[in-house]
């Protein structure tokens, strides 16, 4: 069953995208989503320079910063998922949050995206 988001995933998200500033992996949108189906909740970087970058290559890059920065018991790597904005749920996740102010963090909580229930999850920028 999945949980709500703790307050130590959230840290470990922003610490993980701060490390990715400044990289080829830099987000251009970020969300720490948590639903049901999955048990557990999943960092998304997003980032439509994805196209360019070895995707294997970019999984080992983001292992090795969590695990330097000692975040691999927080966010495992099994947890993140590096994606275009182009995705289905990644769009409409975006869109639920149309309109508010793009300099704030959002917490959404209890809907439904592309089919799958989104108990909870924390937008860090889009």
């Amino acid at each position: 069953m999945g949980t709500d988001i703790l307050v130590d995933e959230i840290e470990a998200g922003r610490q993980i995208l701060d490390l990715l500033k400044g990289t080829e992996l830099a987000a251009e949108a970020a969300m720490l989503v948590s639903s049901d189906e999955w048990g557990e909740s999943r960092l998304f970087i997003v980032t439509n320079k994805l196209l360019e970058l070895d995707i294997q290559a970019a999984y080992r890059k983001i292992g090795r910063l969590i695990e330097i920065d000692d975040l691999v018991d927080v966010l495992p790597l099994r947890r993140i998922v590096v994606t275009l904005r182009s995705d289905r749920f990644i769009t409409l996740m975006l869109r639920a949050v149309r309109g508010r102010n793009r300099k704030k963090e959002v917490r959404i909580r209890n809907e439904t995206c592309n089919g799958i229930i989104v108990q909870d999850a924390y937008i860090y920028h889009w």
